[in-house]
């Protein structure tokens, strides 16, 4: 019996092991469908643009810094990636656009890709940080769906979620990629893991970073606020409250100083000009049915879902679509990424209450406060 258990164990070690190398291929695969742009419009019938296919952010112009406001805002990636260029040794930089040039199919690649080969070194360096990025994000994303429902710590359990988050995350690759929509996915989903395990010296880490990323990292403010009301001290509630305003406020006043004579506007109305255009409403279509479906089961038996994810789910959505109603596009299914965790959380959930089988490996999260931890 005991010998069966030892090389069960070593079975799901095993398994355990292949999964993980499926995930790191599954970023592999996500980041090029990221990368490829697609003017055929297949996926959702939309075309794809790639990262270097809008005039007002184009990659090389995102990483110097003067692409238009308020994508030029949006710094972390772009300024990481220029720093790591400026740190390289020229030659390696220019042998990097050597070798593309000189190899077929890294030739054809940067042609099939739009990229321009004399930036060879800081393409290649910002596509490895993005799937970092994606690395990550599938991690989190599973790490969070898995404490939010308390689920028992099966090996085979985390890769399994992190490969479905990357698998359901295509579909939201529409119009246009840019460079810092990776690491919001990933901080983002950091944040909200973080916080929901109270470990709150972390959270107020990868808050910091993803409000250097991006300004939609107001959203998680709110959601500390209702969330920690009554489970940290109120001392300390209060105190971390203002920590995370000031540094939202002084974070992103200081970068759109920085970038306050670029081209541009901090905003961009518009509800008369697409969101409202027949073709708009028409295009909406084409995903509504797949959203509408993860929207049905994360929303489905909403009193039992996890406290947190009752929460973070409509300090999320409901900004994220009034913003994209006047200020983005509606249709655009990337304006929604900071709230594909939570639903994925809340539809990992729903399959356990459904699904007499998965309810053996995990419980369900229980109403109380879990223990605060700093750490």
């Amino acid at each position: 019996m005991r010998e069966h258990s030892m090389r069960e164990a070593e079975r799901n070690r095993f398994l355990a092991y292949v999964a993980h190398i499926a995930v790191l291929a599954a970023a592999g695969l996500t980041l090029a469908a990221f990368l490829l742009p697609n003017k055929d419009g297949w996926r959702l019938e939309s075309s794809h643009l790639g990262i270097d296919g809008y005039s007002r952010a184009r990659f090389s112009e995102m990483v110097d810094g003067s692409a238009f406001k308020p994508f030029v805002c949006r710094a972390l990636l772009p300024a990481t990636t220029r720093f790591i260029a400026t740190v390289t040794p020229e030659q390696v930089k220019i042998g990097a656009s050597r070798f593309v040039r000189s190899h077929h199919w890294t030739h054809s690649a940067f042609k099939r890709l739009g990229w321009n080969t004399s930036m060879a070194y800081q393409f290649l360096t910002a596509s490895l940080l993005m799937y970092i990025c994606f690395v990550g994000f599938a991690y989190y994303c599973a790490k969070l769906a898995i404490a939010a429902s308390r689920l028992d710590n099966n090996p085979l359990l985390l890769p399994f979620l992190a490969l479905l988050s990357l698998y359901l995350l295509p579909p939201f690759f529409r119009y246009i990629s840019y460079i810092y929509d990776p690491p919001q996915l990933c901080l983002y989903t950091a944040s909200l893991y973080y916080l929901a395990r109270l470990k709150l010296t972390r959270f107020v880490f990868f808050f910091l970073l993803t409000a250097l990323n991006k300004e939609t990292s107001i959203l998680l403010i709110p959601i500390f606020a209702v969330f920690c009301w009554t489970s940290i001290p109120r001392r300390q509630y209060v105190a971390l409250l203002i920590l995370l305003a000031s540094v939202h406020v002084t974070v992103r006043a200081l970068i759109f100083r920085h970038f306050y004579y670029n081209p541009g506007n901090l905003i961009e109305f518009t509800l008369f000009d697409h969101n409202l255009s027949l073709a708009t409403l028409l295009n909406m279509f084409s995903g509504s049915g797949y959203f509408a479906l993860l929207l049905a089961m994360a929303c489905w038996q909403w009193k039992q879902r996890p406290r947190f994810l009752r929460i973070a789910l409509p300090f999320t959505l409901l900004p994220l679509i009034a913003l994209c109603l006047f200020f983005g596009w509606i249709d655009e299914w990337r304006d929604y990424y900071e709230a594909y965790p939570v639903v994925f959380a809340l539809a990992v959930n729903l399959f356990y209450r459904i699904n007499p089988e998965f309810k053996k490996h995990g419980n369900v999260l229980q109403e109380e406060h879990p223990n605060v931890r700093l750490a």
